[in-house]
């Protein structure tokens, strides 16, 4: 997945110390999350994909003990370099393929996934997160939204995110309402091409005025909320 990133998207995840030398990526990912985890603190997170471990750092302040895997073996040892480097006592990571997950049913709290679902066979990775979410936990995650113009545009011309056409928002619900009781989706603003001052800015302008319906159909994003 990672190899197909553009060159921008490859600054993102191969640079596991990102958000500690890129101020203005630390800013909107830690307003980010505010938004998405809000005041909750999980027992157990189970992070989905985690590439080189950028954001576990953020994921880790959420909960009391995080388990990130991805893949590839080579994202996985830059995360637990990022791990080692940062003193994370309650993170780690380990190399897992998110239709196999290598857990009991019922052993996660919270199953968070950035940009994860529509890469892949949709019903079998929810199936299959689902299994390992405790009753009453929760499945969060980020995924493109694509009747936001400007997305839909960044991801139209790669084969590798088609899914986020083929599978939109509202076949995404109905695959989730399948394995859990309860599913929202709000609007969520986050780009991690050219983060600086200027583009904060306007991310920030931008989130403000996707806080008004209709206008929230035309978020960057969508953050789904499903609880089990």
């Amino acid at each position: 997945m990672g190899e197909t990133f553009s060159k921008d998207l490859e600054h993102w995840n191969y640079d596991s110390f990102l958000i500690y030398r890129n101020k203005s990526a630390r800013k909107l990912l830690t307003k980010v999350y505010n938004q998405i985890f809000g005041n909750e603190r999980f027992g157990r997170i189970l992070e989905l994909a985690c590439g080189p471990g950028c954001n576990i750092p953020l994921t880790a302040k959420y909960c009391n003990k995080l388990v990130a895997i991805d893949w590839s073996e080579k994202m996985v040892s830059r995360a637990r370099n990022l791990i080692k480097v940062k003193g994370l006592k309650n993170a780690e990571a380990r190399v897992m393929d998110v239709y196999d997950l290598k857990f009991d049913d019922n052993t996660f709290d919270c199953v968070f996934g950035y940009n994860i679902l529509h890469h892949t066979p949709k019903e079998m990775a929810i199936k299959e997160t689902s299994r390992v979410v405790k009753k009453g936990g929760v499945y969060l995650g980020i995924e493109p939204n694509i009747l936001n113009p400007v997305t839909a545009l960044m991801h139209i011309f790669r084969k590798d995110e088609y899914g986020a056409f083929i599978f939109n928002r509202f076949k995404l619900r109905k695959l989730l309402k399948k394995y859990y009781t309860k599913v929202y989706f709000r609007p969520l603003n986050l780009t991690v091409i050219k983060l600086n001052p200027i583009t904060l800015f306007l991310i920030n302008i931008y989130d403000l005025i996707t806080r008004i319906y209709p206008l929230s159909l035309f978020s960057i994003n969508i953050l789904i909320y499903a609880k089990k």
